[in-house]
Parts: structure tokens; sequence; C-alpha cells
């Protein structure tokens, strides 16, 4: 079944916001449709709150606004997405306006205040390519090295940074390859947390994947989108806990009309997403059944 038109517009104006990170959907509980947000992490966790907000298109405006708050928060505070619902419900906001970053003199204070520093920690001398040539932009760091090639030539090591999405002004992610005399090269994608402190979020290869599949997820069908959030949750309720076809019924039988055929086709198509897998098990009495698990990459 179709999304409305609603909840696809509102899908797209959260992405167009907030990026692929955010996704909401409907979720009955007490005979009731409410709404349900989700953040994916970019290491492929995810966290999850149901929001006593009808799933109705009167609530667009109130869902997208409340994603507003909640992305502020998180970033604001570094808290993960309960907490932040927890301090939007208990008036625990206290709203400052944000302060722009001034790269520049963060700039001066990496290269300047703290060269003693990273001296002392590496033995090593650090040189800083700004600039590249227009003609090799993009290409390894000896080769797009304005002027001559024979400084960057001469270096032990080197590494390249690039932002990973140019074109996206809000995205911190930065990409860091290596090239050196007898070493492996190294491709990752980093992202800064604190002051100094950097973390490794995979590969770039790894990062493209996990925003294929946010794209995927944008796009399913109510039906799907039901079945994916019943086999992620079935599995962070009771780690490692399979779905099978019957179990669908069981849970949806209004929805599959008690059928294991429409049930298990729903699940071939989330596996043909690569959203979830499954591996054969045999029950008693039964035979091989395929069981399904959510796709944590």
């Amino acid at each position: 079944m179709k999304s409305p038109k609603w909840v696809a517009t509102t899908r797209q104006l959260i992405k167009s916001n907030h990026g692929f990170g955010w996704s909401i959907s409907g979720w009955e509980r007490n005979n009731k449709l409410i709404t349900k947000v989700v953040y994916r992490y970019q290491d492929g966790s995810r966290n999850s709150i149901l929001v006593d907000l009808e799933w109705a298109s009167d609530n667009s405006g109130k869902m997208i606004n409340l994603i507003e708050e909640l992305a502020d928060l998180m970033q604001e505070r570094s808290v993960d997405l309960g907490k932040a619902y927890e301090l939007i419900n208990g008036g625990k906001i206290s709203k400052g306006i944000k302060k722009e970053i001034n790269w520049e003199s963060l700039t001066d204070e990496f290269i300047y205040d703290e060269r003693g520093n990273r001296r002392a920690t590496t033995k090593a001398t650090s040189i800083l390519l700004h600039h590249s040539s227009g003609g090799n932009a993009g290409e390894r760091a000896v080769k797009a090295s304005r002027g001559t090639k024979a400084l960057p030539a001469e270096a032990s090591q080197i590494l390249e940074l690039d932002c990973l999405i140019p074109e996206d002004k809000h995205d911190n992610r930065v990409t860091i390859s290596s090239a050196g005399r007898n070493s492996t090269p190294v491709d990752m994608v980093i992202e800064q947390v604190d002051r100094a402190v950097w973390v490794n979020l995979g590969s770039k290869s790894d990062i493209a994947e996990n925003l294929r599949l946010e794209k995927v997820r944008e796009n399913l069908s109510e039906r799907q989108d039901l079945v994916l959030t019943f086999v992620e949750d079935r599995d962070k309720k009771n780690e490692g806990m399979f779905t099978r076809s019957q179990d669908l019924v069981e849970a949806f039988n209004d929805e599959f009309g008690g059928s294991l055929v429409k049930a298990l086709a729903s699940l071939n198509q989330l596996e043909c997403k690569k959203l979830i897998y499954s591996k054969p098990k045999n029950f008693e009495g039964k035979g091989l059944v395929k069981i399904f698990y959510p796709n944590k990459k």
C-alpha cells in the first residue's frame, strides 16, 4: 500500500532539513494510531520513541517542528533521542542563541597553539598543503598540489582531507585518505564530537551504503515500513530474536488477512532491498523455514 501524499511530503521535508537519519511512521497503541520517530546513527544503530501525536495529516507541521527541536537538543546537549524527548516533555529546555563557529580562529588554534604538543607526541613535522591546482582537484596529494611536486613527494606519509558531501554545508563528516612509502592506503570517514576528539565512522563505501539504505527506507510502503519496524523492534527487545512469516501474521492478522504467503512476500521484499537478511532454520514438523533478522550495518 502506497503511503498517503501527506506522509511522503512530510518525510521529504524532514529529509531535506535533517538528512536521511530521521524517519517517521504510524504506530498503533491502545487502538490509537500515533507517531513513531526513529533516528539512525552513523554506526547503523537506532533510537526510536513513540510520540502521543495522532498519525494524521493535520499534525504534519507538528511532526516537523518536533524533529527540529529533537535534532537541536541532540546536537546542543549531546544526548540521545530518548533523552531529548524527555527534556521536551519535562520542560527542561533552556534554549539559547546558537553561536556560529569561527573556523578561522579554530584553525589558527590548531596550527599554532598545539603545534608543540603534536610534535612532541608524534616526533614528526607536519606540512599543510592548503590549495590544490584546479586541473588536478580530487587527485592524490602529490599530483594535486600546486606548483612543485617535490615537497609532497618528499613526505613519508600523506593525509588528504575532504568533505564527505561537499554540497551539504551542514554535514560535518570528513573523508581522510592516506598514501605513503611501504604502507597500505587508508580510506575512512571521521567526524569531530568534541574539542580535538574525532570518531571513525568507517570507510566511504560503508557510509555510501548507509546512505543508500536510508534512501530505500524513505521510499518504503506503509506495509513494508510496518514489517521492518516489527523485525527491528523484535530483535531490539529480545536480542537476536528472529522473525518468521508466521510471527507477522499473528501480530498483524488484519493487515495480511491471515496469509503466510503475503507476509513472506513482504519479508522477501525487504531482503531484496538489503534492509533485512534471512537464513534457513529447521523446525520440527515443518522442515526448513526462512527466518529473518534486521540488517544492522
